[in-house]
Parts: structure tokens; C-alpha cells; sequence
């Protein structure tokens, strides 16, 4: 848990460096937490307001999107400190532009291991 509130604390570190584990650990809570949310949104919304299905499903979308874009800058900056730990520098995003083998490229530079 300490990960995932430092990758909420560290969203404007740039300089720093992640660990290999810090990172896996905070995208795993923050996925969990997106999930958590997003599910307990559409039941709750289902049962309280008395919603249809479909319309909790746009209400957990609408959160699902705000979630996201509260998180884009934390995970940039999170993904960038990671590749720098990597030994790796901020070219390294161009790989996302290859489609499938570049996504595949970026996610190993990403897990391997830390550099002294």
C-alpha cells in the first residue's frame, strides 16, 4: 500500500528513479483499486438509485474515465523514473509507436532489472 500512495505523492518526480518491484507493486494496486471501484460503483448504483444495468454501466464509466485521467500524469511520471532505473532514457516511449511487438518491447525494458 505505501507503493501505491507514493505513486499518487511522487506524480510530479521526474529525476527519480522506481524499482522494479515499486512499479509492479503500485500498477497492481491501481489496477485492483480501478476495478474495485468501477464494480462497486455499478452494484451500488444498481441497487441504490435504482438504476437499470445499462445505466450503471455508464455511471461506472463516467468513474472509470475520471479514475483514468486523475492518473495519467502519476503513471507517466512513475513509468519514467522506472525506464531511468532501467538504465534506460525517455526514447525509449517511442517503442509504443510499433504496433504489438513495440508494446511487447516497452514492457520488457520496463521488468528488467535495475541498473547501478
Amino acid at each position: 500500500m505505501r507503493e501505491y500512495l507514493d505513486f499518487w505523492r511522487r506524480y510530479t518526480d521526474f529525476k527519480g528513479k522506481t524499482t522494479r518491484r515499486v512499479f509492479l507493486v503500485a500498477i497492481a494496486t491501481w489496477a485492483a483499486v480501478a476495478s474495485a471501484l468501477i464494480l462497486s460503483l455499478a452494484v451500488g448504483a444498481m441497487f441504490a438509485l435504482k438504476l437499470t444495468p445499462e445505466e450503471a454501466v455508464e455511471v461506472s464509466r463516467a468513474v472509470s474515465f475520471l479514475y483514468g485521467a486523475a492518473s495519467i500524469l502519476p503513471l507517466f511520471a512513475m513509468t519514467f523514473r522506472r525506464l531511468r532505473d532501467a538504465g534506460y532514457g525517455p526514447k525509449s516511449f517511442l517503442w509504443l509507436l510499433i504496433p504489438v511487438i513495440g508494446q511487447f518491447a516497452f514492457l520488457a525494458r520496463l521488468c528488467t532489472n535495475s541498473k547501478k
